[in-house]
């Protein structure tokens, strides 16, 4: 019989260092550091390293007006 992996709580906390948390959202440093400066996007400091909470970025993203094509003719 196989053991399963045990399954992480959908509320913990994902952390990751500023250049993980970039490419995750796609976006450039200067902008990811704007967004912690703004309050948007959460940080943790862990000795010299500043670790990004993924949740965050996600709240941040859902936040984020949705794109609607113009209609053709305008």
């Amino acid at each position: 019989m196989k053991k399963q992996k045990p399954r992480r709580p959908e509320n913990r906390t994902r952390r990751v260092e500023v250049d993980e948390a970039c490419e995750y959202a796609r976006i450039g440093k200067t902008a990811m550091y704007e967004l912690l400066n703004a309050g948007k996007v959460r940080g943790y400091k862990q000795n010299r390293r500043l670790l990004i909470d993924l949740n965050s970025v996600d709240e941040y993203m859902a936040t984020l007006p949705q794109y609607e094509p113009l209609e053709k003719g305008e």
